[in-house]
This record gives structure tokens, sequence and C-alpha cells, in this order.
């Protein structure tokens, strides 16, 4: 039993779950007789003791042992660290239990015991529990908060294998409880290691999660407890970041706006503003002034321009249109586009007739942008 191995067989007859003795004819055929010859036997299961126990209802767990009963079968701190963990039951009773995920090993079998009794059928070697057969977990109330391990609600950072980041959705951490950040941490790092946690092991809030793969991690629940974050986008990329976050820290370079949810933020007097949920953030921008009105001068008309927009990324092109409203008393002029802080400037060209109006370009450099009008009369 110890190396727990399945082979490939043909149930014809022996179909429910179960222990069975068996005897393997000369075609290889397994012949399966009940037996109660190997249950255990009533009183505390101690060491030394070999057979199995069906029903057992655990409502107990410490580290990586377990304890509970079936009738007169009592198990008491029984060990469970070797065990192979298997679960037998169908979607829509998992959805309906207080542990709703999958409880395929130890670490997820004391989980789901730290929420609610959980039934099973179990194998016992030398005192020590070596398989697990879950068949019910206990059934959450209408009223309890459980929250499944959805992997878009947290994220756990690394210093090595040392946990130093715990980050849990707002939404989610004011439902959560400490059993609900440890699955977290349990998730996380069995994705990160592409492994199971085999053995949780505590001292005081700091917790050692062995892996099958043999690594090892820590994490101080305590110096290094969940933080509450929030969801945003930022420049198209979805992130969960701490709650405290503030817009500067978001900067990519020397922008002085920010476009949150469609609407321009100034980072001078905004900056140190936290990020608000469900935000979404586009950096990068800088405000963008339309030229002065360029008053009639010598032979020169008078001039006003718009922008086509008022605020604008680097190497974004920005439009000003030029209206003549006091034309040349003689001659004609020519319109330049002149002082453009960090950006380039445009080429000349002639001015409209009375009231009506040309267009210039020019592109935004890292800085905030107010073209200069200037008219040369030939």
């Amino acid at each position: 039993m110890k190396d727990m191995k399945s082979e490939t067989v043909t149930i014809e007859d022996k179909e429910s779950q179960g222990f069975y003795t068996y005897t393997v004819d000369k075609d290889g055929i397994y012949d399966l007789k009940t037996s109660t010859g190997y249950a255990l036997t009533a009183g505390e299961v101690e060491s030394g003791d070999d057979g199995y126990a069906s029903g057992v209802v655990f409502d107990s767990t410490k580290n990586t042992t377990v304890s509970g009963k079936a009738g007169s079968v009592e198990f008491v701190a029984t060990s469970a660290a070797d065990a192979t963990v298997i679960d037998t039951r169908d979607n829509t009773d998992k959805k309906a239990d207080v542990y709703s995920n999958d409880i395929t090993s130890v670490s997820r079998l004391t989980a789901a015991i730290e929420k609610g009794d959980v039934t099973a059928d179990v194998y016992v070697e030398d005192g020590d529990i070596v398989f697990v057969a879950v068949t019910a977990c206990e059934n959450a109330k209408a009223d309890d908060t459980q929250t499944n391990v959805n992997a878009a609600d947290y994220n756990v950072s690394y210093s090595g294998n040392t946990v130093n980041s715990v980050l849990v959705y707002t939404n989610v951490l004011d439902k959560s409880t400490a059993v609900d950040v440890r699955n977290m941490v349990i998730a996380a790092i069995e994705k990160r290691e592409n492994s199971t946690v085999e053995e949780i092991s505590s001292v005081g809030a700091t917790y050692t999660f062995k892996m099958a793969n043999k690594t090892t991690y820590t994490w101080d629940s305590s110096t290094n407890a969940a933080k509450a974050a929030v969801k945003i986008s930022v420049n198209g990329k979805d992130q969960l970041v701490d709650a405290t976050t503030q817009l500067n820290s978001l900067k990519t370079a020397s922008e002085t706006y920010f476009m949150v949810n469609g609407k321009p933020v100034e980072l001078t007097s905004h900056g140190t503003d936290k990020v608000a949920d469900n935000s979404v953030i586009v950096t990068g921008y800088y405000k963008v002034t339309a030229p002065a009105t360029l008053e009639a001068s010598g032979r020169s008309g008078k001039y006003s321009a718009k922008v086509d927009k008022e605020y604008a990324q680097k190497d974004e092109v920005v439009t000003v249109t030029i209206t003549t409203e006091t034309a040349a008393l003689s001659g004609a002029d020519t319109i330049t586009l002149t002082g453009v802080t960090g950006g380039t400037a445009a080429t000349g060209a002639k001015a409209a007739a009375l009231n009506e109006s040309i267009t210039l370009t020019y592109v935004m450099g890292a800085a905030d942008s107010q073209a200069t009008i200037s008219a040369a009369n030939a």
C-alpha cells in the first residue's frame, strides 16, 4: 500500500467504492471479495495497527495529524503526513461544501478539516494513515463566507523561497479567514513550483511548506500578513496592487498627467492620491495649451489658434488650427509655430484669407506644450 501504485483494470462486478481483498487468476483477472478481516478494531488507532476504516469523520487537525471517529474506531492526532489523498466528491457536492476546492493533498485535507468536518475512507499501516478517500465534506451554511481561491484575487511575491508579500483583493480579504489566506499562499507556491505542498508545519506565526519536489518555503503570516489590494488597469494591463499605492508610483517618465477613467488627473496636485479600485489608468500625458492670439503688428494681421487636444503623449501629433482674425494690411503673412517645448515645430504656411483657417502640426516632446504663432510679412 505504501507505494499506492495503480494498474489498468476493467471493473465488471464490484463497482462500489471501498476496500476489498482479491485474488489474481492465471489470466491476470482480479477477483475482488468483500471482507471485514482487515477492518481496524475498536478503540484508538495506535502504533503497529494496520487496516481500514470507512466513514471516518475527521473534525480536528494540527500540522499533518488528524483526529476523528468511525463508530468505535478513534483517530487521535494520527499522522497523515505521507498519505495519498483522493477526492471522490462530484462537482455538485463540492460547490455545496464549506471547502469546494479539490482535496487531493494532505495540505488541502487539513485545510478542509479546519473549515468543517471531512468524511473519508482510510487505510492505516503501522499506525499511520497512508491512504485517504474523501467522500464528503461539511455543507456550507447559507451565510457562510468561504472564498474560493481565485488567482485573480491574490498575488504572492517572494525573496528566494520566502514569502515576503501577500496581496488580496479587498473585496475578498474582507470575507477571508486566516485559512483562506493560507490556501492562497499554498496555491501560489504550488503554481510557482508546479508541484504540491505535502506537509505544513508552523512555529508561532511562521509556516513551513514542504513540497513534493523536495523544495521548502516559509511564510511569516504576522510580519508578512495579507494586505488589502485593489484591481486596476495600467496602460491596458490588469494589475492587483496594494490599496495604499499612490498615482505617482505609476509614472513611467516625467509626465504631468494621467488619464484616469477617461479624465485627466494632474499629478502635481493629485500624485499622492491612492489608486481607486477598478480604475483604468493611462500614463504619459502632458498638457497642451493653444498658442496665444497673435495681435496685428505692422503690416501683419491678427491670428487666433485652437488645438485638437488638451492632453497628449510624447511623439503624439498636435494639430493647430490658425484663423485669420484681421488680414495683413498689404502683402501676405507666412505663419509658423515656434517655441514648442520638447517637441518639433512645424514649417510655415501662408495665412488664410480673412475669417478662414489653416492647420499646422507639431510632434509632442516630453513636456507640457504651448507653441507660439509667428507671422512674417512679405
